[in-house]
């Protein structure tokens, strides 16, 4: 499964970025950061200006670079979902993660290594992650491989 995002139906409203949040208890006020981020992007064509959106965050590679440099093997992916994810159990913090991803998707401002892990419990029990779910235009969507 994957999260598809389709920069041309996003317009900025960050109610993604809120449930996200709100989904994973994140204590803003500490400052930690969401597990995603949509990213404004100005251009100038023709003399005008114009704002598009990108979405910043783990993109579920197949590769798994991060993985590959956990010591400890507490990157994993979720079987039924495809879904990557942290098991906090097994992280010793080294930031070999970090370090390892391509995407710079894997955050540390919470003390331990955080990242999108796609809802993967929300969406084995079938409902879609929180970011897709509360998306007003469905720039978000859940796609089934």
């Amino acid at each position: 499964m994957k999260i598809k995002f389709s920069p041309e139906q996003c317009i900025g409203c960050g109610s993604c970025v809120m449930a996200c949040i709100d989904q994973n208890d994140t204590p803003i006020a500490d400052g930690a950061t969401a597990r995603m981020h949509i990213r404004e992007i100005y251009t100038i064509k023709n003399g005008r200006g114009n704002v598009s959106y990108a979405k910043d965050g783990c993109v579920h590679c197949p590769s798994m670079a991060c993985a590959k440099q956990c010591p400890t093997g507490a990157i994993k992916r979720d079987e039924t979902t495809q879904f990557v994810w942290i098991d906090h159990e097994l992280c010793i913090n080294c930031g070999k993660c970090k370090d390892a991803c391509p995407f710079h998707a894997i955050d540390f401002s919470m003390g331990m290594p955080d990242k999108c892990d796609g809802c993967y419990q929300r969406v084995a029990q079938g409902y879609e992650p929180a970011c897709v779910r509360t998306c007003l235009t469905q720039a978000l969507r859940l796609e089934k491989d």
